[in-house]
């Protein structure tokens, strides 16, 4: 019983976190992200449970490391709170929603083609070769021709685009819902590029995508929960119950696959529940005593490759350089956001790293004045993080950096064009009721 005393603790220390925000009437996305944590702690508590044998140095220290970092993240969060205190600035939107049809265009394609893929293997026995697809996936790389033989060359095209702007496209999705001018049928049609994203995923033998999919659903319902309209709620619960059902089921069906496959005869406890807490453990089993640092090519290498330091692009060439041999940890298991910085500089640095970040947010989400696009999607990167974190850091790859600071570039081009198109047009107040 005394083994588990540091898990049992890890999942009361979330637990207390929630209380407090509940007491001191908080905003409901910083609950929700606790609470999120809050399952997967207590997971993390059955994992340790259930095969204790592979544990043998859980302790408190790295639990109470976490839990500070975690509470120093969570704090720009807690204060976010435009709602009450804010506007979002008025802004002519017709350039936005121009933009957004080309994304739809460009979608089409490889949406026929990855749902009739995904149609045609889930639905057979060909859905026990999912396995195989994702061990490939991982051996030879995410964008090789040889795993994907089922996508046209404009459907390689267009899924490429989708794949680089699908943060900016799933929050243009959330935040158009607020418009109450925008119809219903270019809400359906926006939803296209971000459905077809999740159908390459699921191709590809990738859960992960559609479950965080799943979990930011709800997170931009109590972003924008105030803004959207009474008369388009029922058309979001009506169509999301059928769309989040379906992808429950595509789930299911992809795991026990994955597990006929690869771990046939584990218990469906422990195998469902391993992504969900096993990151906590490893982070404090095994991270925690890293021999050797990974100079920031874990969750850094956008940054360092910028100014000009030599680091690795690509994850497997990153993977096999820094190998559990030379660092003394697996660098393909998840150790939570904190922990993929704990990889790249130890415990100290990753802690100032951390109280930076949440400063610099705290400060950019308080400045003066209204709300805008740009500061509104940066909020929503940031809590991406924590939502996540609790497996990985989900920038933490060259590619994933490098197409969020696009995004960025993209999302500040638009505001600019729409300020300037504002000149000779009406303002559009987007929240008006």
């Amino acid at each position: 019983m005394f083994e588990f005393l540091p898990s049992i603790y890890y999942s009361l220390g979330f637990i207390l976190i929630f209380w407090y925000l509940v007491k001191r009437n908080c905003n409901n996305m910083s609950k929700y992200i606790v609470a999120i944590w809050i399952v997967s702690s207590i997971y993390a508590l059955i994992v340790h449970v259930l095969i204790s044998g592979n544990y043998s140095k859980i302790s408190f220290l790295p639990y109470i490391y976490l839990h500070i970092c975690f509470l120093v993240s969570l704090y720009p969060v807690i204060k976010f709170d435009y709602l009450k205190k804010k506007k979002l600035e008025n802004i002519y939107i017709k350039p936005y929603q121009i933009l957004l049809y080309g994304f739809i265009l460009v979608s089409i394609i490889p949406f026929i083609e990855n749902l009739m893929y995904v149609l045609q293997t889930y639905s057979s026995s060909n859905a026990a070769g999912l396995a195989d697809v994702y061990s490939d996936k991982m051996e030879i790389g995410f964008d090789s021709q040889k795993v994907i033989t089922w996508l046209s060359p404009l459907g390689r095209l267009g899924n490429s685009i989708d794949g680089v702007f699908i943060d900016f496209l799933i929050f243009s999705l959330f935040f158009f819902l607020t418009i109450r001018s925008v119809s219903n049928i270019f809400l359906f049609a926006l939803a296209i590029p971000v459905a077809n994203h999740i159908l390459y995923q699921f191709a590809m033998a990738g859960r992960g995508v559609a479950a965080f999919f799943i979990l930011l659903c709800v997170f931009f319902y109590f972003y924008f929960q105030r803004f959207i309209p009474k008369e388009r709620v029922s058309y979001i619960i009506k169509l999301g119950t059928v769309f989040v059902g379906g992808l429950i089921i595509a789930l299911s069906v992809l795991s026990y696959a994955r597990k006929e496959e690869t771990n046939a005869g584990a218990d469906d406890l422990l195998f469902f529940g391993y992504y969900l807490g096993k990151g906590h453990l490893d982070f404090n089993e095994d991270l925690w005593y890293i021999k050797k640092t990974t100079e920031g090519d874990n969750s850094f290498s956008y940054v360092k490759a910028f100014i000009g330091l030599d680091t690795f692009k690509d994850f497997l060439e990153r993977r096999k350089y820094w190998n559990q041999r030379k660092t003394g940890v697996d660098p393909v298991l998840f150790y939570t956001y904190v922990g993929d910085w704990f990889m790249d500089f130890g415990g100290g640095i990753t802690f100032i790293l951390i109280c930076i970040a949440s400063y610099c947010m705290t400060t950019y989400i308080r400045r003066k004045g209204s709300y805008n696009l740009l500061q509104l999607f940066m909020f929503f990167v940031y809590a991406k993080v924590l939502l996540q974190g609790w497996s990985i850091n989900c920038f933490k790859l060259y590619g994933g950096m490098a197409n969020l600071m696009i995004e960025l570039i993209l999302l500040y081009i638009v505001m600019k064009v729409c300020k300037i198109s504002d000149k000779n047009n009406r303002k559009f107040n987007i929240f008006q009721k």
